[in-house]
């Protein structure tokens, strides 16, 4: 049976189009506590895409970090993309990939989405935004991010995904890991996959709202997929710790309206 549970997706065109070094049969459990009784792994069916795609889980009773992993061996001056769908209830999700140089130096790459907010900050939120940092288990959110590899490293690097320091559950799907060495932008997709039918798509740049795309359908569409050259999955990762990237505003034929975020919107980065 195929079963979607967006009516749109938002995601850079190589997800799609390129090699992924990560294999799905080589997932293993990881714990970094020795308490593993309180955690619980189980490994399903049902993506982002459809619902034939791998998902895995991972629970935590107590507040710890517990993982899935897989073992790669990067290349020296070589750009990679790493990401995944996430789906959390409660938890704080990290992404992580975790290595030594031939220098004995730690090479350590994070993406973060972490449950909840300060009430100081309530009034600054839009109330989706506060829903999303709540950590509700009905959406997929994709979390991605390049990573550099400028100098040798020793053997394979470590790639988790998983709970972070808190309880609850996170959900990866459709991970990825791309050699992107060369590429100075990649497009966007815009996808409309089979479920509600749509009426109108357009991106904006999330922090200032400026519109860059937009396609309207006089007669709503519920199969549609573009790759849009004026979206760039690189936009927002300049240094900073807070990644605001792409927005795709999805409008529905019924009037509901949704936002579909590339990457999620809140995801921070450890440098």
């Amino acid at each position: 049976m195929n079963w979607i549970l967006f009516a749109a997706l938002f995601y850079p065109s190589v997800v799609k189009t390129d090699a992924n070094l990560f294999s799905e049969g080589r997932w293993q459990r990881r714990v970094d506590v020795p308490k593993e009784d309180v955690c619980r792994w189980e490994k399903s069916r049902g993506g982002p895409f459809s619902g034939d795609e791998a998902v895995w889980k991972v629970a935590s009773l107590e507040p710890m970090s517990a993982f899935w992993r897989q073992n790669v061996v990067l290349q020296s001056g070589h750009r990679y993309l790493m990401g995944a769908w996430i789906r959390r209830e409660r938890a704080r999700a990290l992404l992580w990939c975790y290595g030594r140089t031939k220098k004995d130096k730690p090479y350590d790459k994070r993406v973060y989405l972490l449950g909840g907010f300060n009430s100081c900050l309530d009034r600054y939120l839009r109330p989706e935004l506060k829903e999303q940092l709540g950590g509700g288990g009905d959406t997929w959110q994709l979390l991605y991010r390049p990573i550099d590899v400028t100098e040798d490293l020793a053997g394979a690097v470590q790639f988790k995904f998983g709970v972070f320091m808190s309880t609850g559950s996170v959900e990866m799907s459709h991970p990825f890991l791309i050699d992107i060495t060369g590429k100075d932008r990649i497009p966007l997709i815009a996808e409309v996959t089979g479920g509600k039918a749509v009426s109108r798509l357009a991106v904006e740049l999330v922090g200032l709202r400026d519109l860059q795309w937009e396609k309207r359908f006089p007669v709503p569409a519920a199969e549609y997929s573009e790759a849009l050259d004026a979206a760039d999955a690189f936009r927002g990762f300049d240094g900073s710790t807070r990644i605001d990237g792409n927005m795709l505003s999805v409008t529905y034929a019924d009037g509901t309206m949704e936002n579909v975020y590339a990457p999620q919107e809140g995801a921070s980065l450890n440098h």
